[in-house]
């Protein structure tokens, strides 16, 4: 794995996410991973916010694109899950319907 850190760094004029290459403008917010062997060299990548919660923010569990709001976390009968709030409704009734069907097996 890598890890992450969410630190705000200050950008040089030529520092650019080393996933995507876009340029950082001044202010925004750059995160720095470290991948497996980078310890020994001291590399850090930067990554810009959406590369970086593509790959770390947590994922919904209806369309699986990053949570980088709010999350509304539900339990039922059926299970628990952690969605978007506009994928509740959807995700709930995909997920009753499921377990209607198994049940009435």
């Amino acid at each position: 794995g890598c890890s992450s850190s969410s630190d705000k760094k200050k950008p040089s004029n030529d520092s650019k996410c080393s996933h995507c290459s876009k340029g950082f403008e001044p202010g925004e917010t750059m995160k720095t991973i470290t991948l497996p062997g980078d310890a020994a060299t001291g590399t850090v990548h930067l990554r810009c916010e959406n590369d970086w919660r593509k790959k770390h923010a947590k994922k919904c569990d209806h369309c699986d694109d990053p949570m980088t709001t709010q999350i509304i976390t539900i339990t039922a009968d059926w299970g628990k899950g952690k969605v978007h709030p506009e994928c509740e409704m959807a995700y709930t009734r995909k997920k009753e319907e499921k377990h209607n069907k198994k049940k009435n097996k």
